[in-house]
């Protein structure tokens, strides 16, 4: 009975194949491009003012890590 349904199916998926035309993004018509500014201000609720803060402070931390290591490789830091 299994070979049947699986028979019946497969005769079902080529009747219903639908042939898509693959167009590169180079090649296709070009979309009209919107202007940003008309858009306004971006409303963030509490969560993402946070999360942006967040990886504000964690940037900077790490930015200032890294000057501190290239300072020290440097020699620029006295060793205690």
């Amino acid at each position: 009975m299994t070979k049947s349904v699986t028979k019946s199916a497969m005769q079902n998926c080529r009747q219903e194949q639908v042939i898509y035309a693959v167009i590169h993004p180079l090649d296709d018509v070009q979309e009209a491009k919107h202007d940003g500014h008309e858009l306004g201000v971006m409303k963030l609720n509490l969560g993402a003012k946070v999360s942006l803060v967040a990886l504000r402070v964690y940037l900077i931390a790490v930015l200032g890590l890294t000057v501190f290591r290239v300072i020290s490789l440097l020699g620029l830091v006295p060793r205690g």
